[in-house]
């Protein structure tokens, strides 16, 4: 009878990843991130090595923290690698020789699930909409609306 009792009190608790998230959902720049979380948006993410800029992700997110470490699924990354490629050559003399020189090679991957580590995040944003969407809240302004842009003056929608 008790096990029944505890096993109930534990279905209701909220799960961690809630209770993480939810601290966020109010203000701040990572309430972006929960609103992606909850909407199921996709996420763009720029991710970096000991060198500088390594690629970038589009994924949707699972969880997150305030130390921007990421549990993403369905994940399309695009990346770069830096390898070494042997070619060969004739010399002057015509001996032939191997010369190893590093190249960056541009990679693609699809990965169902993957851990990020917030220290190698550089940059997190909203994927970009597509065009069509784009074009229909352009469609819904109405005449004499404001738009505003930065710093430069308003203009009104004629």
């Amino acid at each position: 009878m008790r096990l029944k009792e505890l096993d109930k009190k534990f279905s209701e608790r909220e799960h961690a990843v809630e209770v993480i998230a939810s601290r966020f959902k109010a203000k701040g720049p990572l309430s972006m991130l929960y609103r992606a979380l909850h909407g199921n948006k996709r996420v763009k993410i720029v991710t970096r090595n000991d060198k500088g800029v390594r690629g970038c992700m589009e994924c949707n997110i699972s969880a997150f923290d305030k130390y921007f470490n990421f549990v993403a699924h369905d994940i399309e990354e695009t990346y770069t690698v830096r390898v070494r490629k042997e070619k060969e050559y004739v010399n002057g003399n015509g001996q032939t020789k191997t010369r190893r020189r590093r190249v960056t090679e541009h990679r693609e991957r699809k990965l169902s699930q993957m851990f990020l580590r917030g220290e190698s995040v550089v940059l997190v944003s909203l994927a970009e909409e597509s065009d069509e969407e784009e074009d229909g809240k352009m469609d819904t302004l109405e005449e004499g609306q404001i738009i505003a842009d930065g710093d430069e003056d308003a203009a009104t929608v004629e």
